[in-house]
């Protein structure tokens, strides 16, 4: 069976077009402030699969649970250009992108490490 010569065509525009629909682009700062501040984010870590919690409180303290129950403190900001930042012993930035399925994806220096796959609101742990 012969398709029409267009048909390749269609189905490259159409595989392009999901490719790009998979992330909407870098939150910036207002945003990615409302969306976080006082809220509480269940993510998992791409790297290992293991499942964390951050409550992200609104004075910029930052509460982490690990989920075997390690539970620490550091402190977290968002840079005017989007840049969400946390800070331990070092400070990592990373641009947060929302994805088409809803859930966030927090990428470091490029690469993608954590999904962040629920926000809910105050401190949830």
């Amino acid at each position: 069976m012969s398709r029409p010569s267009g048909f390749a065509s269609i189905l490259l525009c159409a595989a392009l077009s999901a490719a790009s629909a998979s992330a909407q682009g870098p939150l910036g700062m207002a945003e990615l402030k409302a969306l976080i501040a006082g809220k509480t984010i269940d993510y998992q870590s791409l790297s290992d699969g293991k499942y964390w919690r951050a409550y992200y409180e609104n004075s910029g303290q930052l509460l982490v649970q690990r989920d075997d129950a390690l539970e620490f403190s550091g402190k977290w900001s968002v840079r005017a250009d989007g840049s969400h930042c946390h800070s331990f012993n070092d400070e990592v930035c990373a641009k947060i992108e929302k994805n088409t399925d809803g859930s966030y994806m927090r990428i470091v220096n490029g690469v993608p490490a954590f999904k962040w796959l629920k926000i809910k609101p105050g401190k949830d742990f």
